[in-house]
């Protein structure tokens, strides 16, 4: 049988998942009796935040712990659906960022002095979206959570326009092999005309570059800026088909 070959893209890609998956697995699994380890997901969320606002959602397809259990482990039990529109509603996103800090605040009034008590909020939030984001694998696909997830949402919103997906059109065979492996079943080449492919929830995972038989794709610095995204707004641009 001859042995599948793996893309260098997917590979260096694996090895920073698999090395990041320790620590969503103990933090998850530890942090309600070891109550520092809930301060891992501050960490996340600041991580992520920054690295929306200088290059969109790169933190949630290449160095986000839970996004490495989604890909690495989730992934092998996922029907791999389409993710549902409802999901990308900027309504659900909005109603999750106002739902999720409204309880960790209330959980953290329970008992502000205590500082452990702080890091067994953050984990509680985390145990809980956690197990959300396992039901919608299990029944659509494994990054479903990722869609209306609040760090994730505000990478999309402050730096989505930051980097975009170049492609070769003329070269292309539509053969869609991009759409097969995009971790957020994102349109790539089907409904798309443009040379520049702008998409705000593109997770610059680029494992649609590396599977690319062609090799006419690559991820790019957005030469023409905002501008070129302006017409798609938040949850048109990851409706984009």
């Amino acid at each position: 049988m001859k042995k599948r070959k793996i893309n260098p893209i997917s590979l260096k890609r694996a090895k920073i998942q698999w090395a990041l998956l320790p620590i969503f697995l103990i933090a998850a699994s530890l942090g309600w009796k070891y109550h520092w380890l809930g301060f891992v997901v501050p960490v996340a969320m600041i991580v992520g935040m920054v690295g929306g606002l200088l290059r969109g959602r790169y933190v949630c397809g290449n160095l986000c712990p839970r996004g490495a259990f989604l890909d690495r482990l989730l992934a092998k039990i996922s029907p791999k659906r389409e993710i549902p529109s409802f999901f990308r509603s900027s309504y659900l996103r909005a109603f999750m960022f106002a739902f999720l800090i409204g309880m960790l605040t209330f959980q953290i009034s329970r008992d502000p002095g205590n500082i452990m008590h702080w890091g067994f909020s953050f984990w509680l939030i985390c145990f809980v979206t956690s197990i959300l984001a396992i039901i919608l694998g299990i029944f659509f696909h494994h990054r479903t959570w990722c869609a209306f997830c609040p760090i994730g949402s505000f990478g999309a919103l402050f730096g989505g326009h930051k980097r975009a997906l170049a492609i070769e059109r003329e070269k292309c065979v539509n053969c869609l092999l991009c759409e097969k492996v995009c971790p957020m079943t994102l349109k790539i080449a089907s409904k798309n005309s443009n040379d520049l492919i702008c998409n705000r929830d593109c997770i610059q995972c680029q494992e649609c570059v590396g599977h690319c038989p062609k090799k006419i794709l690559s991820l790019v610095k957005n030469p023409q800026g905002k501008e070129s995204c302006a017409e798609e707004s938040l949850p048109q641009a990851a409706l984009q088909r």
